[in-house]
């Protein structure tokens, strides 16, 4: 999945005051060695050497089997506080007759799996120097880890496998800054209070660039809460205006990055111009151009162009009117044909129906996130809904040892063992959890059933196997955006995917949004409370069997482990499931 780089100009910090450079390394100390570790000795070697300013560290790593040779160096005492700084910043020199890659990796002490560390990569030319420079909570110019500067016990660097020898040489490694330090060119994110994008009324001028309001100096608006624009404009003259109303991100035209709408504006009138942001035609898996290239999380400014004089009085971001959902929808499949419903669960009972669906059998690790767990028990049925639970561990500690340093239980429902389909109509009405850092989703799982083997080799995406995501959402999407996906041949090397994170919809008067799947012999059609959102016709669409899954984990992409814990318990509510079977592709 892509990651966010909010780029701008400067760099932009705190208002405290700046401490000097702390050095966190001296190559000539005596206690050195023992805090020195190498990874793969038998291809990594070091010595002390005279550098630009003193003792430096050179570092010579010779091709082998390691996938990511190189050094690590302990905080002495057990951890740096660098909690009065902001970064840590690493000089380098490439020593070889080739460029090079290293990567600089400053580490909290905890699981491993939970990442706890930031990050940043540096390009060196061959006998070139440069600084490395980690900002505390970022990773590779994107947010990251929220790395507690106080207890920073170990710096690493390091390389990937390299082909032919590899030399350079450490000069120095310093704290520097001051806390809240953002990399260069990042900007905050900030809502809007009220979704008011306009400070006062302004000017329109004719022709030429029109009118662009800018988000406030260092910052990009936020609009994840919001479904569209509402531009409120005069027209003060004597003859109709041709105008467009804008929502830009950075880099916008007309017909990227952007979203607009075009209309006339009688003379002498005032004129509401509602700019949605989801987009006239679906996401196509075969044309670039289709769908949304526009992101409503970081939004740079508002945009009116005119043939004539105009006034901009208000511009509002606003959620606008729910979805008018068509009376199709849980009814019958989106087109016509001679279809069967296979399966159906309507959640009317008093508990789940394990005929149906199948729960964790006891306490299991979660398998996106290695700060949680699954229970059956945070799987209930209540108020006609199956309700999946997200919380914060609480009471006993679980069974396993190897579990009971994670912080978060959830659930996992799915219909594996129990059903599954080759082709057809998939359908769920849910309403989605509203935690940063959650990511409920309804999907699929190929299921070659049991004579394939171990579970792993029946639900293999490869040789026809398919993951389909029929909706995926992470919360901080805001709630009128998902992501739709599938991925085939595995999650190695070999993985590909193709989908869209920039889904928009709009949920109904009850904050339900029903998600469709329509999965024909190479083709998958996706939907939302009855609207079309995306398309990918194929000879490589899945053609095994595939059951369902309902799962509700921690983390997902772009989170970087940062859940709002706060907020929790939170669920994700299902009203109903149902699938559909088209009579000609049933199995005979």
């Amino acid at each position: 999945m892509q990651r966010y780089a909010i780029l701008a100009g400067l760099l932009v910090g705190g208002l405290s005051a700046q401490q000097p450079p702390l050095s966190l390394v001296d190559f000539a100390a005596a206690d050195l060695a023992p805090r020195l570790s190498l990874q793969s000795p038998a291809e990594v070697q070091t010595q002390v050497v005279d550098g630009p300013a003193g003792k430096a560290l050179q570092v010579s790593i010779a091709p082998g089997t390691s996938g990511y040779p190189g050094l690590t160096i302990a905080a002495p005492g057990g951890a740096w506080n660098l909690a009065a700084y902001g970064r840590v910043q690493t000089k380098l020199t490439n020593l070889g007759a080739t460029p090079v890659t290293l990567a600089v990796r400053v580490d909290n002490d905890g699981d491993w799996q939970q990442n706890p560390w930031n990050s940043e990569n540096c390009q060196l030319a061959a006998g070139a120097s440069a600084t490395c420079t980690i900002t505390f909570g970022w990773s590779w110019g994107n947010r990251g880890y929220a790395l507690d500067p106080a207890k920073v016990v170990r710096l690493l660097i390091f390389t990937t496998k390299p082909k032919e020898p590899v030399s350079f040489r450490v000069d120095s490694v310093a704290a520097i800054g001051q806390p809240g330090d953002k990399p260069a060119g990042q900007l905050d994110l900030r809502q809007p209070a009220g979704g008011q994008l306009l400070p006062a009324a302004a000017a329109v001028p004719a022709g030429g660039k029109g009118l662009s309001v800018a988000a406030p100096a260092g910052t990009l608006w936020d609009l994840s809460n919001a479904a569209e624009v509402a531009f409120v404009l005069h027209n003060p003259g004597p003859q109709p205006a041709q105008v467009t109303c804008r929502v830009d991100n950075r880099w916008a035209n007309p017909t990227a990055n952007s979203v607009g709408r075009s209309v006339t504006i009688a003379a002498g009138t005032e004129q509401t111009v509602v700019v949605p942001f989801a987009p006239t035609t679906p996401w196509n898996g075969n044309d670039k151009a289709a769908g949304s290239q526009f992101s409503n999380d970081t939004v740079a400014a508002v945009t009116v162009l005119s043939d004539r004089p105009l006034e901009l009085r208000r511009a509002t971001a606003q959620a606008g009117a729910p979805a008018t959902v068509p009376e199709w929808v849980g009814q019958r499949p989106p087109v016509p044909g001679d279809w069967k419903l296979t399966f159906e669960d309507q959640f009317n009972g008093p508990q789940v129906d394990l005929t149906r669906w199948t729960l964790p059998a006891a306490e299991q690790a979660s398998i996106w996130d290695a700060n949680a767990t699954e229970v059956a028990e945070n799987a209930s049925v209540a108020d006609g809904c199956l309700r999946l639970k997200c919380e914060v561990r609480s009471g006993p500690p679980a069974t396993d040892p190897k579990l009971r340093s994670r912080k978060y239980r959830t659930t996992v429902v799915t219909t594996f063992d129990k059903f599954a389909q080759r082709y057809g109509y998939f359908e769920s009405r849910m309403k989605l959890p509203t935690t940063l850092g959650l990511w409920p989703a309804f999907w699929m799982m190929p299921d070659r059933g049991p004579t394939a083997g171990e579970w792993w080799k029946r639900q293999d995406t490869k040789n026809g196997g398919m993951e389909i995501d029929i909706l995926e959402s992470l919360v901080r999407f805001g709630p009128f955006r998902t992501n739709i996906a599938a991925h085939w041949d595995g999650y190695q090397k070999d993985h590909q995917s193709l989908g869209s994170e920039r889904i928009y919809y709009r949920p109904d008067a009850q904050g339900y949004v029903t998600s469709g799947l329509l999965w024909e012999p190479g083709k998958l059609s996706w939907y939302l409370n009855g609207e079309l959102v995306g398309v990918w016709a194929n000879e490589r669409v899945g053609s095994l069997p595939g059951y369902l899954l309902l799962t509700l984990p921690t983390g997902g992409w772009g989170t970087y482990g940062n859940i709002a814990a706060e907020k929790l318990p939170d669920t994700y509510d299902i009203d109903w499931v149902r699938v559909w079977q088209h009579d000609a592709w049933a199995v005979r």
